[in-house]
């Protein structure tokens, strides 16, 4: 396939929409589009015409069901119209991948990395001390990038946190053939 996003970062959303790749013509970056722009339109059409966009309103039962079927996924500002502007874009990929079998079909073809070690260190905490599994996580690369965050307050003294280790560490190369002691004639 001609896309690439992290998979499934929760249950209700199928990617990830922070780091993504696509070559040109991308059948999924195409879609996506059409249905961005779509509910651009709407939704600045319902607030020009009633000063109120039912469209968040929408957004938000749509996470309702959502949180139905898969249970309470969301922190309790879910229901704030903000969050769900927010993942507006993760809900029209799923109704994409529900409605769209051409879509569905190109994304299974799309490689999958699971979006759990990316987000690794932002689910044990930036500024948690850094313990030695964590070391070992950053220092062996067991994620081929970590997700990081501009929304903390980063105090001067970073020291003994996830960040310092982050920030300090030297990456190991990997073991196996692809060493350069095992590539030795």
């Amino acid at each position: 396939a001609n896309f690439f996003a992290y998979d499934t970062p929760g249950p209700d959303r199928p990617i990830s929409s922070w780091f993504l790749s696509a070559s040109e013509n991308s059948l999924i970056v195409n879609a996506l589009h059409r249905g961005l722009m779509h509910l651009n339109k709407k939704t600045v059409a319902e607030i020009r015409n009633t000063g109120s966009p039912p469209f968040l309103r929408r957004l938000i039962a749509c996470h309702h069901a959502i949180r139905y079927r898969y249970g309470n996924l969301l922190a309790p500002t879910a229901l704030q119209p903000d969050i769900g502007a927010y993942f507006a874009f993760h809900y029209l990929y799923r109704m994409l991948l529900d409605k769209n079998r051409r879509f569905y079909e190109t994304w299974g073809r799309a490689p999958k990395i699971s979006a759990d070690g990316p987000h690794l260190l932002q689910n044990v905490g930036l500024l948690s001390p850094a313990t030695p599994q964590i070391n070992d996580a950053i220092e062996s690369c067991s994620s081929n990038v970590f997700k990081l965050t501009h929304k903390i307050d980063v105090p001067v003294d970073i020291s003994g946190t996830v960040l310092d280790t982050l920030y300090s560490s030297r990456p190991r190369p990997p073991a196996g053939p692809a060493t350069a002691e095992n590539n030795r004639h």
